[in-house]
This record gives C-alpha cells, sequence and structure tokens, in this order.
C-alpha cells in the first residue's frame, strides 16, 4: 500500500492556524507524519476536538483544536 503523493496549499505556511482551515477530508503533516482529518467536533462542544488517521499505521487519533494550534502541522493536498 502506498501513501497518496501531496503537495504543500502554498511554499508557505497557511496564514490560518491549522484549526480554522481544518475540515473532514484535509491531509496535516509535521514533514515526517501524514494524517488525515476525518471529523471536526461541531463548535457547540465545550471542548472541539478533531479525529485525524495517522496515514501509515492507520490509528485514529482524537486532537483538542488547541493542542493542534500549537503543533508544527501543515496543511496539504493529494496531487490530482
Amino acid at each position: 500500500m502506498s501513501l497518496p503523493a501531496v503537495r504543500p496549499v502554498s511554499s508557505h505556511r497557511s496564514s490560518l492556524p491549522v484549526p480554522l482551515c481544518l475540515a473532514a477530508g484535509a491531509y496535516l503533516t509535521d514533514e515526517n507524519n501524514l494524517f488525515r482529518c476525518v471529523s471536526v467536533a461541531p463548535p457547540a462542544e465545550s471542548e472541539r476536538t478533531a479525529l485525524l488517521e495517522d496515514c501509515r499505521t492507520l490509528d485514529l487519533i482524537v486532537f483538542p483544536l488547541d493542542d493542534l494550534k500549537s503543533a508544527n502541522l501543515r496543511v496539504v493536498q493529494p496531487h490530482a
């Protein structure tokens, strides 16, 4: 199984913090790992979280959005 090829959304880090541009289906990387956003908790939740899938292990990980703000992640897009 191979991971999808990805390219950065831009050559610079996104001007928006990751949680603000995060949506289901988005891919995130820290240059070592690739994650796919499975879902984001609705704004009405007390602590908003994102469910991320590790594309290498297929593990699902719940991240509070506040933690994602401080993580060294950026949004990438699969090549078409």
